[in-house]
């Protein structure tokens, strides 16, 4: 019989470090927000997603990061609402 593998259910974001944390990639460095059906933190832009293990621990390495909306610019992205 095969080993089982333990699989570990995706951790919630703590708010405390989500607020803390901020787009590496775009140079407004917009504040970045919780996408937990994809496991990702998308920046405000709309352009870059970084990937969240299953640990919980963001990965905001920016040679890691998916273009999910190549369209999407930064330097024409309104600032957030609440002054990020």
């Amino acid at each position: 019989m095969p080993e089982q593998q333990d699989v570990q259910a995706p951790q919630p974001m703590d708010e405390w470090l989500l607020k803390l944390l901020a787009c590496p990639a775009c140079p407004q460095h917009y504040p970045l927000s919780y996408d937990a059906a994809k496991s990702v933190l998308v920046c405000h832009c709309g352009r870059y997603a970084f990937p969240v293990g299953s640990d919980g621990i963001p990965n905001l390495l920016v040679t890691d990061d998916k273009i999910i909306n190549s369209d999407a610019d930064p330097s024409k992205c309104p600032p957030p609402q609440g002054g990020n």
